[in-house]
């Protein structure tokens, strides 16, 4: 239960963060040339296209990544099965976890507590 709570509160402080970051923070240079720029990753890694739900950068979050993409944030996403990692966290400034429908594995929960 401490998991699931510790977990819950990472992803609204994740979205949280996200929303809240004043676009001054955020570059207004191009990808290829800016390499100091923020990133922004997200999860879709846990089963989050699961039955009918589609809580991805290029479905339900498209216009939520877009606009982080519009203030200058890189934005990318972790894909596969569980692929969360102190490695794959490393580059990334904020994570967002949109309705994971498969549990976390351990070292990914270890992952995100170091990550925070």
């Amino acid at each position: 239960m401490k998991i699931f709570k510790t977990l819950s509160s990472i992803l609204v402080t994740s979205v949280l963060s996200v929303t809240v970051i004043p676009s001054t923070f955020a570059s207004t240079e191009s990808t290829a040339t800016n390499q100091t720029q923020q990133t922004v990753l997200f999860d879709n890694s846990h089963a989050q296209t699961a039955g009918a739900a589609d809580w991805v950068i290029d479905g339900a979050f498209s216009d939520y990544a877009d606009s982080m993409r519009k203030q200058g944030y890189q934005v990318k996403e972790l894909e596969g099965e569980s692929n969360i990692s102190d490695q794959s966290l490393q580059q990334a400034r904020v994570l967002v976890i949109p309705e994971a429908n498969n549990p976390f594995k351990e070292n990914e929960q270890k992952a995100i507590i170091n990550f925070v």
